[in-house]
This record gives C-alpha cells, sequence and structure tokens, in this order.
C-alpha cells in the first residue's frame, strides 16, 4: 500500500510540473543582453525610376548648390566629387543607390538617352533601418525617392 501512495504521488507530481504554464527564462532574461545577429546596412538614398526603364541611363544626385555625384548605369561609372568622399552610387536595374549620402534636399537628374531630361527637386523622407531588430547595431537611415519615366 506504501508503495501505491508513493507511486500515485509520484504521478501526481509529474502531473502539477507538467501543467505549469511558466517556462523557463531565456538566454535574455538570464545574461540580461539580447542575442543580436550581424547583419549589415548602409544608409543613403535609393532612386528608383518608375515607368518604361531603359537598360542605360544616368542618373545624377546633387544637394543644391554642391556638384552631382553622378552614375552611368549599367556601366557602373561613378564621379563623386570631393565634397561627398564618403559616398559612392550602386546601379541597379531600375535605378541607383546613393550609399552614404542623406541629403534633406536634393536635386536627381534623369538623363535617358542624348536629349531625354527628367529633373526633380525632393526633399527624401529617411527612415530608421535596423536589419538586427530593436536594441541592435547597426542603424541606417534609407530613403527612397521615385522618378517616372514618360
Amino acid at each position: 500500500m506504501r508503495r501505491f501512495l508513493l507511486l500515485l504521488l509520484f504521478v501526481l507530481m509529474v502531473g502539477v510540473a507538467a501543467c505549469r504554464t511558466e517556462s523557463l527564462p531565456s538566454a535574455d532574461q538570464l545574461t540580461g543582453q539580447r542575442g543580436c545577429t550581424e547583419i549589415g546596412c548602409s544608409s543613403g538614398l535609393t532612386v528608383r525610376l518608375v515607368g518604361n526603364v531603359p537598360d542605360a541611363f544616368t542618373i545624377a544626385a546633387q544637394r543644391p548648390g554642391q556638384p552631382p555625384i553622378v552614375a552611368i548605369c549599367p556601366e557602373g561609372r561613378i564621379t563623386v566629387p570631393d565634397r561627398e568622399a564618403g559616398a559612392s552610387a550602386i546601379c541597379q536595374p531600375d535605378g541607383v543607390f546613393f550609399d552614404n549620402f542623406t541629403p534633406e534636399e536634393v536635386e536627381i537628374v534623369v538623363r535617358v538617352g542624348q536629349s531625354n531630361n527628367v529633373s526633380r527637386l525632393v526633399k527624401p523622407t529617411y527612415e530608421k533601418v535596423q536589419p538586427n531588430g530593436p536594441g541592435c547595431p547597426p542603424v541606417c537611415e534609407q530613403a527612397v525617392v521615385e522618378i517616372e519615366l514618360p
């Protein structure tokens, strides 16, 4: 009888333990640190062409009163003035990403062929990007400006 009572008590304890709703603490809770991945990002401005996007185009981006950063695509030839020495540009199939270039106001000139130019003065809206989640570096600022082609 004593064995039966001990067995019954054991089964009840296992049953109660299995029904608990609390979970074990996470590694973050134990260490007080959040596990972050190491995905990188770049701050910058993307100029996306919309409409009839040709295979070859040139996009120039410049702060008012400053020399432009010019990207000739798809060749990937880039001209960056000394004042924007940290900036660069990366050709994409439908536009250009201007890396390390986050102006408050920018004039965008798109050249398609010899005589077809589109020019816009815009004030990009930058959004914070955290590819590794909140509380994890890096934090980048990115904006997208769309230019409609005729």
